[in-house]
């Protein structure tokens, strides 16, 4: 990894963009101003950037900068996981700051770590690249226990009220993932047993039919999905079940009834993998000389309203680790707070959780935080 000098420090990035955001909006990423001056005091209109121009943030940045590929907004993602790996940061350590789940080999987090740790683990990712050539989340918090006027301490919800609360809690990716795993199965079905209604099944002969189905998934005649592809159709097959009366109690996943068309998934699933059709394709990192491009090129500054959000927009979903673009326009100025260390140094800090792409429920996650050490003339990134 790369030094950094204090021109590119990311505390230093965000404190001139929250000094300069329009505090008649509570979005933190706002519209920049197409007409300003240096030295106005607002840099950006009283109206938030939308969801899918945050979806597409870096791609164009991509573009602005005339990076060597156009990137994704997941690359970011990919480029904190793969350059801490690459560091020999602990894979708890990573997963602290992904909120990436694993049963196999996570069963809890690990406590906080001391601060000199997490500093380790910033300085890493503070220096990649630059020295080389709807509701939100907090819609479950609001309402459950709010003390009511009078001399009730409990709110009056009505049916509605709670039902739309559970539904909230559910990210859209996977409402989206849901219908769209569904629907293959039921385009199999109406293939293979067009008289059958798949909420109909009795969950003895839907174990019959997922045993053939599994074995004769395809995403095209001549091309397979791949392994994890197969995991989530069923996974959203079960999820789907679960709201059925008729399927209370009862998973595909672990009901011992299902037990056959399990092993059957899993013998396709070793088919696949000595096929060479298991592997998971990754979102490509973003590679060093790009991210010291987009400063080159001043797509990255503090010298213009959209080159601030630019980079502001790239250092959170670098150093946070940042994940979906519902989330993101949740974000708010309050959503960070900036602090000291014990030496003096300024980090900033996230003060909110999010919703977990894991759960359907909101979590509580691991605050992680930026490190400006002035002393060493750099700036960190604590996991």
């Amino acid at each position: 990894m790369f030094s950094t000098g204090m021109s590119n420090c990311p505390v230093k990035y965000f404190k001139k963009f929250l000094s300069v955001l329009n505090p008649n909006q509570t979005a933190l990423f706002q519209k920049p101003k197409r007409n300003f001056l240096p030295s106005d005091e607002i840099w950006f209109e009283n109206s938030p950037i939308g969801v899918n121009k945050l979806g597409d943030m870096m791609k164009e940045i991509s573009l602005a900068a005339s990076l060597s590929k156009v990137y994704t907004n997941h690359c970011v993602r990919s480029t904190t996981i793969s350059a801490l790996d690459e560091a020999g940061i602990p894979i708890h350590r990573i997963m602290q700051t992904s909120g990436h789940r694993s049963e196999s080999s996570v069963k809890s987090y690990c406590d906080r770590q001391s601060l000199e740790k997490y500093k380790e683990s910033s300085n890493i990712l503070a220096r990649v690249g630059h020295d080389s050539k709807d509701r939100g989340v907090n819609s479950i918090h609001h309402c459950l226990y709010t003390m009511a006027s009078g001399d009730s301490k409990f709110e009056d919800l009505s049916e509605a009220d709670i039902d739309s609360l559970i539904d909230d809690a559910v990210p859209k990716n996977t409402k989206k993932a849901t219908a769209w795993g569904i629907s293959v199965l039921k385009d199999w079905l109406s293939k293979k047993y067009p008289s059958e209604v798949l909420e109909s099944l009795s969950p003895e002969v839907l174990s019959e039919r997922l045993k053939k189905f599994y074995q004769e998934l395809r995403k095209s005649p001549t091309e397979h999905y791949s392994a994890s592809a197969h995991l989530s159709i069923r996974a959203a097959i079960d999820r789907h079940l679960n709201t059925l009366p008729e399927f209370s109690g009862i998973s595909i996943v672990r009901d011992p009834l299902f037990k056959i068309a399990n092993k059957s998934l899993s013998a396709k699933l070793k088919q696949l993998k000595a096929q060479g059709f298991a592997k998971v394709q990754h979102h490509p990192s973003i590679s060093p000389e790009d991210i010291q491009k987009c400063y080159e090129t001043k797509v990255f500054s503090d010298e213009t309203p959209i080159s601030l959000l630019r980079v502001n927009w790239f250092n959170i979903s670098l150093h946070f680790c940042r994940r979906g673009r519902e989330n993101l326009r949740s974000l708010t100025p309050d959503s960070f707070v900036i602090k000291k260390d014990a030496n003096g140094g300024e980090y900033v800090e996230m003060s909110i959780s999010e919703k977990r792409k894991t759960t359907k429920a909101v979590s509580e996650i691991k605050p992680t935080k930026v490190i400006q050490k002035c002393s060493a003339l750099e700036c960190q990134i604590v996991l």
